[in-house]
Parts: C-alpha cells; sequence; structure tokens
C-alpha cells in the first residue's frame, strides 16, 4: 500500500481516476486485503461519489450493473464506508 501511495505522489496521478481502479480491482477481486487498505489513504467521503457516477454510467448505457458491482457495495457497506451508498 505505501509502494502504491509512493507511485502516485511520485507520478502525479488523479486520486480520483487511482480510487476509481482501486474500487475496480475490489469489484474484481474482493478477497485482497491489500488492496481494501488502498482505501485507508482516500478521503472516505469520495469513496460514494465514484460508486454513485459508476451507478450512473450503468443507467446511461442502458446496461444492468453486473452482480460484482453490488457485491462491492456490499463490501463497502461492510467496511464501513456507508455514508451515501
Amino acid at each position: 500500500v505505501e509502494n502504491a501511495i509512493r507511485l502516485i505522489g511520485y507520478f502525479d496521478l488523479a486520486p480520483n481516476r487511482v480510487l476509481d481502479i482501486a474500487l475496480d480491482v475490489i469489484e474484481l477481486q474482493s478477497e485482497r486485503r491489500a488492496i481494501k487498505n488502498i482505501l485507508t489513504s482516500f478521503e472516505s467521503s469520495y469513496i460514494p461519489h465514484i460508486v454513485g457516477f459508476k451507478l450512473e454510467s450503468y443507467s446511461k448505457s442502458n446496461f444492468h450493473p453486473p452482480v460484482t458491482f453490488y457485491e462491492l457495495c456490499a463490501c463497502l457497506l461492510g467496511e464501513g464506508y456507508e455514508k451515501g451508498l
């Protein structure tokens, strides 16, 4: 996790985009504890906004979110990121 944070700073990556990608990875590999730990490095109030943006994207594309997206939401609720979800 520390190395990932260093890379974000070194390459001046957009934090919201990195958070979006981290959520994608957690969605696909929810058993990875280290990946979940990276969420603690971000402002927790941003997570519901990113999840909402993803949900809005599914809505606009006329596709239903995959089951893994709902599992991601359940995982986030279980981790205590319930504000805004």
